[in-house]
């Protein structure tokens, strides 16, 4: 139902009429695009499937990378 409703006007992406807000029509959709938790490794998947790209990981570096040296991690470095 998400997918269908967003392909309609006024929800469409339409990057000429609305190019400062990445597409959207500002009076109906703020896309969150600014993400201040996640390590960009872990932003990777989301940012390709939901966000075409737009995603901007903006958190800090000790707030990213404090557990990369967990020994619980499967991948040792990665989040």
């Amino acid at each position: 139902m998400m997918e269908r409703l967003m392909g309609c006007a006024p929800y469409a992406k339409d990057q000429q009429a609305h190019a400062e807000t990445l597409g959207f029509e500002p009076a109906v959709l703020t896309k969150l695009v600014w993400n201040f938790r996640s390590h960009p490794a872990l932003l990777a998947l989301p940012n390709s499937l939901f966000y075409d790209g737009e995603l901007v990981p903006k958190a800090n570096e000790p707030a990213r990378s404090s557990c990369v040296g967990w020994d619980g991690l499967e991948a040792p470095g990665v989040p």
